[in-house]
């Protein structure tokens, strides 16, 4: 008999197997509540542009210095 561990957290909305049935590997035994998932696919979603609109605002005032910004080729290269 083979053991059954949770791949994934969540809330169980419906078991899709008898008891006592025989099951295949990758077969799906459970359905979880997608809500929590669907929430944070939307939130990482929603980051590139929740940063795109800080650029804006960043660019569109003077910094400390009274300075305009502007991004440069520098600015948006990865470290």
């Amino acid at each position: 008999m083979a053991q059954v561990r949770a791949r994934a957290a969540g809330i169980v909305q419906q078991r899709l197997f008898r008891e006592g049935s025989e099951v295949r590997a990758g077969q799906a035994l459970y359905r979880i509540d997608a809500a929590p998932y669907a929430a944070a696919t939307a939130s990482a979603q929603a980051t590139p542009a929740r940063a795109q609109a800080n650029l804006g605002q960043a660019s569109a005032r003077p910094n400390a210095t009274g300075r305009w910004w502007k991004p440069t080729p520098s600015a948006s290269r990865s470290t």
